[in-house]
């Protein structure tokens, strides 16, 4: 996994990973689901404009298996290899 998130300069208490997830990146395209994992894609969908997506899970072997699929597949047919694993943690 390559970053944990703990605290992203935010006061706000989030109760839930998603509302974490929506603090860190307000202007994602999507995110769906919950749980502590996520998988990140920040490539662009065009030559202007980049992409975020993401798509959180409750269990790391889920997010793991995802992970390796978009690695493996790519995000988008302008896919860039700009992709997360990531593990949040409520402090």
């Amino acid at each position: 996994m390559k970053t944990v998130y703990r605290r992203h300069n935010c006061t706000n208490a989030h109760h839930t990973f998603r509302a974490m997830a929506e603090c860190i990146w307000p202007h994602a395209d999507s995110i769906d689901g919950e749980g502590p994992y996520a998988t990140v894609t920040c490539c662009p969908h065009s030559p202007s404009r980049s992409a975020v997506t993401v798509r959180l899970h409750d269990e790391l072997a889920t997010a793991q298996a995802k992970f390796d699929e978009i690695g493996r597949s790519g995000c988008s047919g302008r896919c860039t290899g700009n992709h997360d694993l990531i593990e949040f943690r409520q402090s």
